[in-house]
């Protein structure tokens, strides 16, 4: 796949959920939503270092399978936005092996 910038990347990665049979295919605003978040949060640095971070766009059904058991999600008593910042901020709590 040539290099996109998230907007030109959207309907490639729409289409090949649909063609590999995706359970869970998100609309377009949804994904180019996560597509810019990923980006722009992947440029941020949180307590003077890099982030690394993975997103996953899933069902809450599935969290709970075993086939997830890699996983392990972080779950917050309250809801939190979904903003670059936040993304940052959380960065250095998850674990990217």
């Amino acid at each position: 796949m040539d290099l996109q910038f998230p907007d030109a990347l959207v309907p490639d990665l729409l289409r090949r959920f649909t063609e590999h049979g995706a359970r869970l295919v998100p609309d377009e605003k949804t994904l180019r939503h996560l597509l810019s978040l990923a980006f722009y949060a992947s440029l941020g640095r949180e307590e003077g270092r890099s982030v690394q971070f993975a997103l996953m766009l899933t069902e809450d059904e599935a969290l709970r399978s075993r086939a997830l058991n890699c996983w392990a999600p972080l779950r917050f008593a309250t809801r939190r936005p979904a903003t670059v910042k936040e993304v940052v901020k959380l960065a250095p709590a998850s674990v990217i092996a």
